[in-house]
């Protein structure tokens, strides 16, 4: 019987994947789901040791003030999310000079809106000077500033990469940021909380000059308001279900720092890095895809071809992350009460994050609703999944008054959108006939 069932995963599973990773033009996605991977256990590994070294409450600081970037991240209108679409289509239809003069209009608004972020930041941080905040949340505020500034441009030049199915580049990239993560690790060990304030501002600032480096082409300022409106008019749908999928994922972040206190945030940062850090191979996955389906549609424009890309990478995750699963669920209490003993009251939060961590990556159907351009159906579902994620997350806040309470809202929500997701996209691109 076993033997059976592991006949029927290597023909249904393992074969159709190591024939695309024979194929030259995958050679590129492979290192970049790689270098994916990496740079996640990197990130988790290294954040584990920064949690070992400060304390819980600021630590809590700056989980706090980088809630701030999900919220600012409105500020884009759409216009990468444009972007992100016509720069695919355009490649795809053999009209490159459309596509980069749509990149140029998208980098002039980008650059606009970084600035505009950074001053956002500025002017809370003033705010919270004059109303008497402690100085290491006003260090925290000015710090942040340079991500703020720095997170519209990498989005950009991700954009760029991903939908020039440039995977290769962007892997080296990420390896990078890898090498960084690990050597700004001094930073933390000699000057303390301080130092793991730099650390974390200046991630996106390196990474963004790693982009600008290896960019696939100038950017250059240019100005056309009735293409870039056309861009945000594509792109606003796609932005505004990004923001509200954005805003279900920090809504337990948001619901712990507003009703449980900074310290409280800080314990549960170790549900926070893990549930980050073990989606690396979904999301991965899921920006390859992307291309690829936007790449299909201006080809043929045929939902029914997008079933495959849709839900086959689904069943490469539920298999592949299912084992380290199980392992990080039981492993994770003797890891915290060995190493980081000051975060054992995360343990039961970590632990609802990582299922919670691989019940969302089998949501990749999801970028059925942006290739096909049908992203009310999307957004509906997001506006019901975050209204449940606040209204649960407060009665439980209000019964139990523990993260725990926080995680396990999450785990439910979580559920209820992956079931939501795939059921609505499957609709969407099943046969005609079926």
């Amino acid at each position: 019987m076993i033997t059976e069932y592991w006949e029927k995963i290597k023909i249904s599973v393992f074969n159709p994947l190591l024939r695309s990773i024979r194929e030259e033009d995958s050679k590129g996605s492979v290192w970049f789901t790689i270098s994916t991977g990496l740079k996640a256990f990197v990130q988790m590994a290294t954040s584990l040791i920064v949690i070992r070294m400060v304390l819980p409450e600021e630590l809590g600081i700056w989980k706090s003030v980088v809630l701030i970037q999900a919220y600012i991240s409105i500020l884009q209108f759409g216009v990468i999310e444009g972007l992100n679409r016509q720069y695919a289509l355009y490649r795809g239809a053999g009209k490159d000079d459309i596509a980069r003069e749509r990149a140029h209009l998208a980098f002039t608004f980008i650059l606009f809106v970084s600035l505009l972020s950074g001053l956002i930041v500025l002017i809370i941080a003033g705010v919270s000077w004059s109303s008497g905040s402690n100085d290491k949340t006003l260090i925290a505020l000015l710090l942040f500033t340079l991500q703020a500034l720095a997170v519209p441009l990498s989005n950009y030049y991700d954009t760029l990469y991903r939908s020039g199915q440039l995977f290769s580049t962007l892997g080296w990239i990420q390896f990078g940021e890898s090498v960084f993560l690990i050597g700004s690790l001094l930073l933390v060990y000699f000057w303390g909380w301080l130092g793991m304030f730099i650390r974390y501002a200046a991630i996106f600032p390196v990474g963004l000059l790693l982009r600008y480096y290896f960019r696939p082409h100038t950017s250059r300022i240019m100005i056309n308001w009735k293409s870039l409106i056309n861009l945000s008019k594509i792109g606003l749908k796609v932005l505004f279900s990004n923001y509200l999928f954005n805003l279900i994922m920090v809504a337990d972040i948001t619901l712990i720092a507003a009703f449980l206190g900074q310290e409280q945030l800080g314990i549960y940062s170790i549900a926070i890095t893990v549930g980050g850090a073990y989606i690396f191979l979904p999301t991965a996955v899921n920006n390859i895809v992307f291309s690829r389906m936007a790449y299909r549609v201006g080809q043929s424009n045929n939902a029914a071809s997008l079933r495959r890309l849709a839900f086959l990478p689904e069943l490469y995750i539920a298999v592949i992350l299912l084992i380290p699963t199980v392992i990080l669920w039981f492993a994770m209490e003797p890891i915290i009460t060995w190493a980081l003993p000051k975060y054992i009251g995360g343990i039961t939060s970590a632990k609802w994050m990582v299922v919670a961590g691989y019940i969302r990556g089998l949501n990749s159907s999801a970028r059925v609703f942006r290739a096909l351009n049908r992203t009310k159906e999307y957004i509906f579902i997001l506006i019901g999944a975050l209204g449940l994620m606040y209204i649960l997350g407060w009665l439980g806040i209000r019964q139990a008054e523990t993260i725990e309470s926080v995680a396990k809202v999450k785990l439910v929500v979580i559920v209820f959108l992956t079931l939501a997701i795939n059921i609505a996209s499957y609709q969407m691109v099943k046969p005609a006939n079926s």
